[in-house]
């Protein structure tokens, strides 16, 4: 899962980048883990979210939620376009991107890379974006 800070400053989280800017939006350089907190570590996989839904799911099986003893839904209900604010799962100061905003990095710079076994974007600026990964059998 993606997520940009709401400042236009390079953010650090224990003495590593944390956050990068691209085109003047700051991209998160780690997945989201479990709701409000970031991995620790660029190439963890973090947990999966559901499109507007606050609810984490493990990227390894067993498929297990967090909050645990939550059931996948297969729509989306609510037919919002946009992440909404109250289920940000991000940490503080951080939300999801908004769909001109995922589609702007298309026009920046880039190249496909794996970085301690984890695949991402490489931008002209030293930083990798992981990408959203799938679930791991």
């Amino acid at each position: 899962m993606m997520a940009i800070g709401l400042t236009s400053q390079v953010i650090l989280f224990a003495q590593e980048e944390v956050g990068v800017n691209i085109n003047g939006v700051v991209w998160a350089t780690r997945n989201v883990g479990a709701p409000n907190t970031f991995v620790n570590k660029p190439e963890s996989d973090g947990l999966f979210y559901q499109w507007d839904k606050n609810i984490g799911w493990s990227a390894l099986n067993p498929l297990t939620s967090f909050p645990a003893g939550k059931f996948w839904s297969y729509t989306n209900p609510s037919g919002n376009k946009e992440w909404q604010k109250g289920n940000n799962v991000c940490p503080a100061g951080w939300r999801m991107p908004t769909q001109a905003e995922l589609a702007g990095l298309a026009d920046v710079n880039s190249e496909y890379t794996i970085m301690n076994g984890t695949s991402g974007r490489k931008f002209s600026i030293s930083s990798c974006i992981p990408t959203e990964n799938q679930r791991k059998q």
